[in-house]
């Protein structure tokens, strides 16, 4: 069987993730953005890797209205939100659904965009940045 991207699954077609990202963008004003920490926006591993393109595409987001959720596995939420302070890197809340939520206790916190380094980290920055762009931000 050939792998054929986006002919039945709806969502493996980038321009229609990137269609739905602005929907709801221009219905809110906003999208929430949850990003992984380490090996996203911090080097975990130690291995002298830049995430300065990353950096700057939520600094862009964060311009834009959206709203910044850090979901790590990082048990030192402390250090965490040092590190993001000291380097300039947006964030609203760590490890947690955003206030304005009325289920502020599901399993998995809610977002518009995943951003992480083992889940397609790319394919959500070039959806992110078409977004952005198309909404002329």
């Amino acid at each position: 069987m050939t792998w054929v991207r986006g002919m039945s699954d709806y969502y493996l077609a980038d321009d229609n993730c990137i269609a739905r990202l602005i929907t709801e963008y221009k219905k809110h004003n906003s999208i929430i953005i949850a990003y992984d920490f380490d090996d996203t926006v911090y080097d975990f591993h130690k291995k002298g890797r830049q995430y300065s393109d990353v950096i700057t595409l939520l600094q862009r987001a964060k311009t834009a209205g959206c709203y910044l959720i850090v979901w790590t596995g990082e048990p030192d939420t402390k250090l965490v939100s040092e590190y993001l302070n000291k380097n300039n890197i947006p964030f609203d809340i760590i490890n947690e659904n955003p206030p304005f939520m009325i289920d502020k206790n599901p399993r998995k916190v809610y977002a518009n965009l995943y951003l992480d380094d083992r889940a397609g980290l790319s394919s959500a920055c070039n959806q992110l940045h078409s977004m952005l762009t198309a909404v002329n931000l």
